[in-house]
């Protein structure tokens, strides 16, 4: 995309949405946005292509 600067981020490594969305913030701010401001990005890629960790298998019957 041309004139986009795409921060690239693995959602397993940022935590919650309401965590990184600044809803658990007191001053609902957002500390991911304000970061990928500050390297310079204007648009967020959460990449669902990370690796599963503490994904088990359950059968049940």
């Amino acid at each position: 995309m041309p004139g986009h600067r795409i921060y690239y981020v693995p959602p397993r490594l940022v935590g919650s949405i309401s965590n990184w969305s600044g809803l658990d913030d007191p001053k609902g701010e957002s500390w991911l946005l304000e970061h990928a401001a500050d390297l310079k990005f204007n648009a967020i890629w959460f990449s669902p292509m990370t690796q599963a960790t503490g994904v088990t298998k359950q059968m049940h019957g």
